[in-house]
C-alpha cells in the first residue's frame, strides 16, 4: 500500500516512467483494473514488475512482497489480482486497495496508514460522531443504541462524510466508490476480507463494521487490522459484539505490546467518552505473545497493556510494519492453520481463566 502509493505519485510527477499502458492512464484518476484479464483485474506479477523496474522498494517492502509471492507460488497458478487502488487526491482522501483472489474466493479491501498531512488532521479529530446503527443488529441492542452509535470523528468522516471528495460535480464519497468497487467483484462462494494499518486498521475497523451490516454481501466480514488506534464508544463495542454473536463479523486486531498508537485516544474531546477496542486481541512481545477477546469486560492485564503507559519517544520503532512483521513470521507455523473461528474458540476458552503469555 504504502510503496505502491509513492510509485503512483512518483509517475505523476515525472520522476519515474511506468511502461504498462494502464499506469499512464492513472496519472488523472484512480487506477481502476477490474476489467483486464477477461475480467480478473492486474496480475500480482505486472505490479511485482513495475516495482522491480523502478527500484521503487526498500529492503523491507522487497521482503514483504516476495513473502506474497512465494504464498502464491505455493498455490496452483497466479491468483492474487489488483482490482482498484485509490491514492488519487490523497491529500483530502484515504487511500485504499481491492484486490481478488480467485483460488481463496476472497476479496480484500485494505486502507494505508498515515502519511500526508491530511491523515494527521483526521487523527487528532477524537470528537465522538453518531453513526446510524445498522439494522440488521439495532433492535438486539439497549434502547439507546438503537438508532445511533458514536464513532471518532475523524476516521468517520474519512469514509461518511468527506466532503472535501466531492466538491467537483459527479464525485462521490469514499464509501460509495469502497461499496461499487466490492459489489462489482463479489461472486458467489467469496468472502470479503478487510485490512488496514495504523490509522488504515481504523477505517478498516469502521468499514468492517459498516460491511457486516449491510444486505446483501457474504458474511462473516474478516477483519485484520495492524496497530489501529482505538475508533469507538461503549455503544459501538456493544453493536459490534452482537454482530460477533450473530455471526456477521469476525475480528483480529494485531499489535506490537510496547507500540503507544493503539491506546490512543483513551477519551474523546470535550469528554464525550471513552474509545474502546473490539475483536480478538492478538498482542505481540519479543518472543511470544497474548491472544484474548475483551467482551463483556476486561480483565486488569488487558486494561493494562491498552493503557497509554508505554514507551512513548519509541513509538516510531514499536508502530513499525517491519516490527510486527518480524514479530509475526515467528508464529507463522502457528497461525497458518487457523481460522477466525479458531481463534474465538480459542479465546473464548481463555477467558475463563487468567490471560497469560502463551504459545498456541
Amino acid at each position: 500500500m504504502y510503496a505502491f502509493a509513492n510509485l503512483m505519485v512518483k509517475a505523476r510527477a515525472g520522476e519515474v516512467m511506468l511502461n504498462h499502458t494502464i499506469f499512464g492512464e492513472y496519472e488523472h484518476q484512480r487506477l481502476d483494473v477490474r476489467g483486464n484479464n477477461d475480467g480478473q483485474g492486474m496480475k500480482l506479477d505486472s505490479i511485482l514488475a513495475a516495482f522491480m523496474e523502478n527500484n521503487a522498494l526498500s529492503e523491507f517492502e522487497s521482503e514483504l512482497l516476495g513473502l506474497i509471492k512465494e504464498i502464491e507460488d505455493e498455490k496452483e497458478g497466479n491468483s492474487l489480482f489488483l482490482q482498484t487502488f485509490n491514492s488519487f487526491k490523497q491529500d483530502t482522501s484515504c487511500v485504499y486497495a481491492v484486490t481478488k483472489d480467485t483460488e481463496l474466493k476472497r476479496i480484500t479491501i485494505a486502507f494505508r496508514g498515515s502519511v500526508v498531512e491530511k491523515d494527521w488532521i483526521q487523527n487528532l479529530q477524537a470528537f465522538m460522531h453518531d453513526m446510524k446503527t445498522p439494522a440488521l443488529v439495532s433492535k438486539k441492542l439497549e434502547p439507546k443504541y438503537q438508532e445511533h452509535i458514536s464513532v471518532h470523528e475523524g476516521f468517520y468522516d474519512y469514509l461518511f462524510d468527506n466532503d472535501d471528495v466531492i466538491e467537483e460535480k459527479g464525485q462521490r464519497q469514499r464509501i460509495d466508490e469502497i461499496l461499487d468497487d466490492v459489489r462489482d467483484v463479489v461472486e458467489e462462494g467469496y468472502t470479503i476480507h478487510v485490512a488496514g494499518h495504523s490509522l488504515g486498521g481504523a477505517l478498516a475497523t469502521i468499514l468492517g463494521f459498516h460491511l457486516a451490516g449491510s444486505e446483501g454481501l457474504p458474511k462473516p466480514i474478516s477483519l485484520v487490522t495492524f496497530e489501529s488506534p482505538m475508533v469507538a464508544s461503549k455503544g459501538f463495542k456493544a453493536a459490534f459484539h452482537q454482530m460477533e454473536q450473530d455471526g456477521l463479523i469476525r475480528y483480529l486486531r494485531i499489535t506490537n505490546n510496547e507500540d503507544c498508537v493503539p491506546t490512543l485516544p483513551p477519551v474523546s474531546l470535550r469528554f464525550k467518552g471513552l474509545f474502546k477496542h473490539v475483536g480478538v486481541h492478538l498482542d505481540l512481545f519479543s518472543d511470544e505473545f497474548i491472544m484474548d477477546y475483551a467482551y463483556p469486560t476486561n480483565t486488569w492485564g488487558q486494561m493494562w497493556r491498552n493503557s497509554i503507559f508505554k514507551p512513548v519517544l519509541k513509538c516510531v520503532e514499536y508502530h513499525s510494519m517491519k516490527l510486527f512483521f518480524d514479530r509475526l513470521k515467528m508464529h507463522r507455523k502457528t497461525f497458518q492453520t487457523k481460522t477466525f473461528e479458531d481463534l474465538y474458540e480459542i479465546t473464548a476458552e481463555k477467558s475463563k481463566a487468567t490471560t497469560k503469555r502463551t504459545e498456541l
